[in-house]
């Protein structure tokens, strides 16, 4: 889990195990991270431009 480092608050935190989740709103820096997340899905690696997204989390410079 990241931290919260753009100063925005939680649209909703809540505790799961030994840990506390916050859903917050996506920034442009996540693009990458969430674009790498659809490619690994099975379904989402079958979509055009996937191989895109796989490169674009080894090349994230926030992750």
């Amino acid at each position: 889990m990241t931290s919260n480092t753009t100063g925005r608050s939680a649209l909703l935190t809540f505790g799961v195990d030994d840990g506390t989740v916050r859903l917050r709103s996506a920034v442009r820096r996540d693009l990458p991270d969430i674009l790498a997340l659809l490619a690994e899905d099975q379904l989402g690696s079958e979509r055009e431009g996937a191989g895109a997204a796989r490169g674009a989390r080894s090349s994230n410079p926030c992750g």
